[in-house]
């Protein structure tokens, strides 16, 4: 049904984004009809998501980071863009899975925030939801870098944050999921 909308829709000669003016590609690709030749629509926001992994290790809290393979290089929180057809529960699912080799239970999934500043992913606009998961020891040793990460490390947090992170977002991704887990935390032992 979606692809005959598509056919005998109007399209536009032009992107309606006055901030960027995409010509009209054909959109053959996707369910777009602008864009840079990938595929990928710059008229609205692209939806992903982003997951901060905690793990307690010698009574110390550390995040599970990725050094991308792919520009924007660098370390990241584990994430990817959602596929057409998918919530963003089994994105991110698929995402940590297909990016550190390990399961994450629906039940072991937080959702904490969304992140949609326009200029947050330079490649194009996009929203980011935040998911936070902790996962034991057993999990964690289990890791292995696949897909689109080079590496996957544990990082003590203060460590993680003294990095330069991939995007400028994570570093506030991962300040954010902490204290959402400290909150949770404080509500349940009262």
């Amino acid at each position: 049904m979606l692809r005959k909308w598509h056919r005998v829709s109007w399209i536009p000669k032009r992107c309606p984004s006055p901030r960027l003016r995409a010509r009209y590609l054909g959109g053959a690709k996707g369910s777009c009809w602008c864009g840079d030749g990938d595929g990928y629509c710059l008229c609205t926001p692209s939806l992903s998501v982003d997951i901060v992994i905690v793990v307690k290790k010698e009574d110390k809290e550390h995040v599970l980071l990725v050094e991308r393979r792919f520009p924007p290089q660098g370390w990241a929180v584990i994430g990817g863009y959602v596929d057409v057809g998918e919530s963003v529960e089994n994105a991110v699912q698929r995402e940590t899975l297909e990016e550190v080799g390990i399961e994450i239970p629906l039940e072991n999934l937080s959702q904490v925030h969304v992140f949609s500043d326009p200029l947050r992913d330079f490649r194009r606009p996009s929203a980011a939801v935040l998911f936070v998961a902790q996962v034991d020891s057993e999990t964690i040793d289990k890791v292995t870098a696949g897909d689109d990460a080079n590496a996957a490390r544990l990082f003590p947090v203060d460590d993680a944050l003294a990095k330069t992170l991939a995007f400028g977002d994570h570093f506030v991704m991962i300040q954010t999921a902490l204290s959402y887990l400290d909150e949770r935390s404080t509500r349940e032992t009262k």
